[in-house]
């Protein structure tokens, strides 16, 4: 059985009753409808408050957060009760259960405020076939780089897709695709 996308606090619950592409459907409709440009290299400042949500098997970690530990900064990692005891390097760790997070659950409302509070300029994705509560989260957060690890195209919920199917490939890819630029540089315009 496939987790729920909505809580069964009222009224989420009655939105559990439709069908998995009308629950899609529902949740597209909700989705920022400009996205931002997305220009590189990016600005430090960007990159400054990064979220990132780890696998149950951890692909991809810890090397993506040999990464990202060399750019200023903060992380945030949110890991599932099997990765909580992950090395963090440094990062601000959550524990995220992906069987019990849903659309309207209090985890996932104070995670929709935490992102406006302090919104992330890049969210990045190590599940390879991430929920749609998750995907969801993760293009509400209208974090400017949103970086998904897998063979599909998630646009809206992802605006940069690396397709390599071996996990020991992501960080050197992501290094090589989202790097700060110089402090200072201007944007080209639009």
């Amino acid at each position: 059985m496939s987790p729920k996308v909505f809580s069964d606090r009222f009224p989420w619950k009655l939105l559990n009753w439709r069908s998995p592409e009308s629950q899609r459907a529902w949740l597209m409709r909700r989705l920022p409808k400009s996205p931002a440009g997305l220009h590189f290299p990016l600005d430090p400042p960007l990159l400054a408050n990064r979220w990132i949500f780890l696998s149950k098997n951890g692909d991809g970690w810890p090397a993506v957060g040999n990464v990202l530990g060399a750019w200023p900064g903060k992380t945030t990692l949110f890991a599932p009760p099997e990765r909580s005891s992950a090395s963090h390097f440094g990062c601000t760790l959550h524990v995220l259960d992906p069987d019990r997070f849903a659309v309207g659950d209090p985890v996932f409302d104070e995670l929709l405020v935490r992102s406006v509070e302090a919104p992330p300029g890049l969210v990045v994705c190590l599940e390879r076939e991430p929920s749609l509560p998750l995907l969801y989260l993760i293009a509400k957060t209208e974090a400017p780089c949103r970086v998904g690890f897998g063979p599909e195209d998630r646009f809206p919920f992802f605006n940069v897709n690396i397709a390599s199917p071996n996990p020991e490939e992501w960080p050197a890819l992501l290094a090589k695709w989202i790097r700060p630029g110089p402090e200072g540089r201007r944007r080209p315009r639009s």
